[in-house]
């Protein structure tokens, strides 16, 4: 992956094709998603956001160490982050993604990724930026700066930078996890 066209030809795949096979993934380049290339606003779509075709992303991405920024997303999807819903054979490595996620009704919120089913897991990778939340109805919803919902030892050598969640009211939880420790 070198361009943002590239990242939303593979964002493209997972969402909207019925059978995806397991893909490695290399990102070569920083890039910015905040804008196609006619130059027109993206409001990111999660890349295997449940509700797409394909549920879920179940292929391994390799960040290079490099960073996706510009991340924006305000549309309303069950998991919310870069990546909507990572399959437990998945794998995100030495990513740095930087944006903002303001969301209404998510079930799972993170910057990187909404939800990590069992198995799954991050490794070297940032989030910078912001996330904000309200949540409207008696739904459960969970808040991570990296990932909304993830299972232990799923994340690893992974850090929020300047990555603030807030929350009111009893419906909502919130999970921080920075290099030391992990609260939910």
């Amino acid at each position: 992956i070198k361009t943002t066209s590239d990242l939303q030809a593979m964002q493209s795949n997972y969402n909207n094709l019925v059978d995806i096979s397991e893909y490695w993934w290399i990102l070569m380049n920083d890039i910015d998603i905040s804008v196609d290339a006619n130059g027109l606003t993206i409001n990111w779509t999660p890349i295997g956001y449940e509700g797409g075709v394909v549920s879920g992303f179940n292929g391994h991405f390799d960040g290079n160490g490099k960073t996706i920024s510009g991340l924006a997303i305000t549309e309303q999807y069950a998991n919310v982050g870069l990546f909507g819903k990572v399959a437990s054979n998945a794998t995100i490595t030495n990513l740095n993604v930087t944006g903002t996620i303001s969301w209404d009704q998510a079930k799972y919120e993170g910057g990187i990724v909404g939800l990590m089913e069992d198995g799954a897991t991050l490794t070297g990778c940032t989030f910078n930026g912001t996330i904000t939340g309200y949540l409207n109805s008696g739904n459960v919803a969970k808040v991570g700066g990296l990932a909304g919902k993830y299972s232990t030892d799923a994340i690893t050598g992974s850090a929020n930078y300047e990555c603030f969640v807030y929350g009111t009211n009893n419906h909502t939880s919130f999970n921080r996890f920075n290099t030391t420790y992990s609260v939910a």
